[in-house]
This record gives C-alpha cells, sequence and structure tokens, in this order.
C-alpha cells in the first residue's frame, strides 16, 4: 500500500536493498525488503526527471552497501549491525504501524534479540523477534543517525560526571 522511492544498491535472490530517496530529494539511509513482498513496482529510467535532476544538482547519488549481507532476515541484521549504530526492523503484518530500533544483542537460528532505544534515545528494553515476522529492515536513516547521536552526547556526560 505504500511506496518507496530511491535506488537499487543491492539484491539476491531473496531481498532487495534500496538507498532510500525521500519526499525533500535528500537520501535518508537503507531499506531492505524480502523481494515476495514487493506487489508493483515502477522503473524510472528519465534522468530529467525532478527527482534526478535535484539530486545532480546537489551531488548526491546512491551509495551501494556491498558489505551488507543479503543471503538471509538474519544475515542482513547481523551485517547492518556491524555497519552501522542502529537498525530499524518493521512486522507489518503484526502491526502495521509501528516500527522497533536498535541494536541486535544476539541471534539464533530463528530469532533475535533487540536492545531496543525509545524515542528520548535511551536504551531500554530487550526484547526478543522472530526473523520470519519481520518485513523491512532499515539503517542508517536521519532519524536512526539522530537517536544515536544523543544517545552517545548523553552517555559521554553522565562519564564525564562519574570522574
Amino acid at each position: 500500500d505504500e511506496s518507496t522511492s530511491g535506488f537499487v544498491v543491492g539484491m539476491s535472490d531473496s531481498f532487495i536493498s534500496i538507498h532510500l530517496v525521500v519526499s525533500d530529494y535528500l537520501l535518508n539511509g537503507y531499506t531492505v525488503y524480502p523481494i515476495s513482498d514487493i506487489k508493483r513496482y515502477r522503473v524510472v529510467t528519465k534522468w530529467n526527471s525532478m527527482m534526478a535532476r535535484a539530486l545532480k544538482a546537489r551531488r548526491l547519488g546512491p551509495v551501494p552497501q556491498p558489505k551488507l549481507s543479503l543471503v538471509s532476515t538474519r544475515s542482513i541484521l547481523e551485517s547492518a549491525n556491524r555497519l552501522f549504530p542502529l537498525v530499524t526492523i518493521f512486522r507489518e503484518k503484526m502491526s502495521r504501524d509501528k516500527c522497533w530500533i536498535g541494536k541486535i544483542a544476539s541471534t539464533t537460528d530463528r530469532t533475535f534479540q533487540l536492545h531496543e532505544i525509545d524515542p528520548g534515545a535511551k536504551f531500554d528494553v530487550t526484547r526478543r523477534y522472530r526473523f520470519a515476522d519481520i518485513t523491512q529492515i532499515n539503517f542508517d536513516g536521519e532519524y536512526e543517525r539522530a537517536l544515536w547521536l544523543v544517545n552517545q552526547s548523553g552517555s559521554r556526560k553522565n562519564r564525564r560526571r562519574q570522574n
């Protein structure tokens, strides 16, 4: 029901990785979808489109993530967790309007634990999720970056107070 704009930067038999372009013609992180969940797609080949012209004027273009493993949901989460400070997961078949952001704490064959960060940029609970329930994985977006920066600046202040 939703549309995504961006550049395909990686693909496997099961997954597609897209460098996202947001509505104000800026690049904003990456998303990975199972190919089986994609109902329709449109390839824009006109490089004179407004999106292409705006990105070109801003000297922006897609940046592939070659170290991201697109073999399985587990490998995507593990490699994204190594490359970026936070990952965002979606379980749209169970909770349409929710996402969970954090660091992958551990994995098993069927599940993983996510050490979640709250909207106030504080690490909160650690919960277990099933790989099979994941419909989308995002990382390196501006919101994730902001949460991480605020969390890290708060951690530095707390360490300074303790010394």
